[in-house]
């Protein structure tokens, strides 16, 4: 076990805390005097001020020049190898004056970076360790020297902010992937891992995901396993025989469970009920499943409905009588019905003027059968979809300027089936291009061809990022020309934009896009690239230019369009935080829809939580000018049937002129379509 193992278990001892069913926490800092030293960094300019409920500080409008988010840091030396989700509990006074919040761990050379919404009415916000990304090259997460937490600026707005606990935190429910002999996890135990979870997600149950190596020891399994209620396991071939019968024992003497799996769930699905039925054999987790039911039963978007009191009774009846499945299904049951009710409330077609579809897979909702997932779209209310046919590698329709995708050779021209679909429904179809990302559906050798003419990205230190450089003319062609060909070629109604941007501030460094800047700013740059990174002297007219190459492309194709397709509409879809994205990535949609250069645009507002939700759109709306259409984006694929349809609501509520939702998937048109379906 990691070095710091005893210290954990110790102050785990500590820390075991009751809410619902969750297993135990690490307070890492309660933001106390006598605490964790926090520290403003970043150019926060006002002082840490220790209150009885916290750690406060504040930003005004007039600091806002210069400054893009509020950011505290502490030094720490600590081991979080063992931890997979962390939870801060946090608020601010003005929401609008934020887009959205970053935790981050330092370790040596880099950052694990974690982001998610603004903190809502119960001021708590989960960070999953699976979802945090690298910055740079960070060294282990046994080796933490810094955690910074971060609140994003948006417009000229004053706000307090309030920090009141971070901790760690381990879920009732584990999934564990036993590495191999070579120390690998499988994928396999990941995807098990994502689908399980999900699933376990609507019925109201928090899990984790962690790894364990094959030799591990008995007390370093009994450290994981501590007031558990359920560990999965992944990758039984790998499972010691002595490790099995220890689980085995773990889960009689505590009345827990076990459950080993051996198949890919992709293959072999565990459907819902009997998945109910492993858990149900721990008592706590039967208890959690019922109350998290009787909750569903009485509720619609948080509030009680008018008949709760009797429903409950009814439902109460039927878990003595019948049982825990059969109490579950009527609760279920019974809140699709007031769902419907609500959904059709809505009366979204007469709301909205843009109702869509984000469509990854290119293949609609039924792969091979854009006419079902037409036909649904229109009965449910939608008129627009936004599917991905083109990448930098492959496309899905015969391109001129990359290679047809296995799809394709599978389904057949999948843009053409798409229009003549959704047109005969009277449906909008924006064909959505991913640029500039060349690390997805790509071959290596196209990968190694682009690198070998210079074409990628290049990190500070000379490595190589498997994005095309937005600085190299070959690949601004590029853009422009596939953008372009997706109006001469079909009758699309628009042409959309995603991953219009850099993947972040550490990119490009490369050759070229030294000798275009120099060329750009009228002079060498001696230090390249310190002199253009943060706090170099020259990292403004850096960020400033970075920024004018990605307009260039949006600009240039809106240009070509009002000649040639003067009724073909340009849109993107965007990052939620302004200005930060522009900084960082080089994104500026406000001046893009503000100059008139794109028809519409769809920010990515995807959280969890209907509040932060409304404060995302509220802020967007007042950056842009008044009347731009704003169709705000809806992360379906991370919420519940409610919540989509929650945020629906939210967005009406607004004036919104529309929304569009991610993702079209056979899940999510089942999920969503049904209760706005007369």
């Amino acid at each position: 076990m990691k070095k710091n193992l005893s210290f954990l278990l110790f102050l785990v001892t500590l820390c075991v805390f009751a809410s619902g069913v969750s297993a135990q926490n690490l307070v890492i800092s309660d933001f106390k005097p006598d605490g964790l030293k926090w520290y403003s960094s970043m150019g926060n300019p006002k002082p840490l001020t220790y209150v009885p409920e916290g750690l406060k500080t504040n930003v005004c409008a007039t600091d806002k020049d210069g400054i893009e988010r509020l950011c505290i840091d502490a030094k720490v030396n600590l081991d979080l190898s063992a931890w997979s989700q962390f939870v801060l509990k946090a608020s601010v006074s003005n929401p609008k004056a934020f887009a959205s919040t970053s935790l981050y761990f330092h370790s040596k050379n880099g950052w694990y970076s974690g982001g998610n919404a603004l903190p809502g009415k119960d001021g708590i916000l989960r960070f999953r360790k699976a979802d945090f990304r690298m910055e740079e090259t960070p060294v282990g997460w046994d080796q933490i020297d810094t955690i910074r937490i971060s609140f994003w600026r948006m417009g000229k707005k004053d706000s307090e902010a309030l920090f009141q606990s971070l901790e760690c935190v381990a879920e009732s429910v584990v999934f564990v992937s036993v590495l191999n002999s070579e120390g690998i996890e499988l994928w396999i135990g990941k995807n098990n891992a994502s689908i399980l979870s999900r699933q376990l997600a609507a019925i109201g149950i928090e899990s984790d995901r962690t790894i364990m190596a094959k030799n591990a020891t008995e007390a370093e399994w009994l450290a994981l396993l501590k007031n558990r209620q359920a560990c999965f396991i992944n990758h039984t071939a790998h499972l010691l025989p002595e490790t099995r019968a220890l689980l085995e024992k773990w889960a009689q003497e505590n009345h827990t469970v076990v459950h080993f799996l051996n198949t890919d769930l992709r293959d072999e699905p565990i459907e819902l009920e009997p998945l109910m039925n492993i858990l149900a054999k721990a008592p706590k987790l039967e208890e959690s499943i019922k109350t998290q039911a009787l909750t569903h039963l009485e509720t619609v978007f948080g509030e009680k409905v008018p008949e709760a009191a009797e429903l409950h009774k009814k439902a109460m009846k039927i878990f003595d009588s019948e049982g825990l499945i059969a109490g579950w299904k009527f609760c279920q049951e019974t809140h699709e019905k007031n769902l419907h009710r609500a959904a059709k409330a809505l009366k979204i077609a007469d709301s909205f003027e843009f109702r869509g579809w984000w469509n990854h897979s290119g293949l609609g909702a039924y792969p091979g059968d854009w006419e079902r997932t037409a036909k649904e779209l229109k009965a449910a209310g939608f008129n627009a979809v936004v599917p991905n046919m083109l990448w930098v590698g492959e496309a899905l329709f015969p391109s001129q300027y990359v290679p047809t995708s296995e799809n394709y050779e599978k389904y057949g021209d999948q843009l053409k089936q798409c229009l003549d679909a959704c047109h005969a429904q009277g449906i909008q179809v924006h064909i959505w291009r991913v640029c500039w990302k060349a690390d997805w559906h790509i071959s290596p050798e196209r990968q190694k061809e682009l690198e070998k003419a210079g074409r990628l990205q290049k990190t500070p230190q000379g490595e190589t990022r498997n994005w095309l450089c937005p600085s190299n003319p070959e690949n601004v062609a590029l853009e422009i020309n596939s953008m372009m060909e997706l109006a001469d070629k079909y009758p699309v109604d628009g042409v959309h934009f995603d991953y219009i941007r850099y993947n972040g501030l550490e990119s490009c460094y490369c050759d070229c896009c030294r000798a275009h800047f120099e060329e750009a700013i009228g002079k060498k740059v001696e230090n390249w690239p310190a002199d253009v990174r943060h706090n170099g002297p020259l990292h403004k007219e850096f960020v400033d230019w970075r920024a004018s190459l990605i307009t260039h492309v949006v600009k240039t194709v809106h240009d070509q369009m009002k000649v040639k397709h003067p009724n073909v509409k340009i849109s993107a879809a965007v990052f939620n935080g302004y200005p930060s994205c522009r900084e960082h990535n080089g994104q500026d949609w406000v001046l893009w829809a503000n100059e008139g250069w794109v028809d519409f645009l769809c920010p990515m507002n995807y959280t969890l939580n209907a509040e932060s939700y409304e404060n995302m759109c509220t802020n967007q709306t007042t950056l842009v000018k008044k009347g731009f259409p704003l169709y705000f984006g809806i992360g379906e694929w991370k919420l519940t049937p409610d919540g989509t349809i929650e945020q629906i609501k939210c967005a009406k509520e607004l004036g919104a002129k529309g929304f569009t939702i991610f993702d079209l998937s056979e899940r999510a048109v089942q999920h969503v379509c049904p209760p706005l379906t007369e």
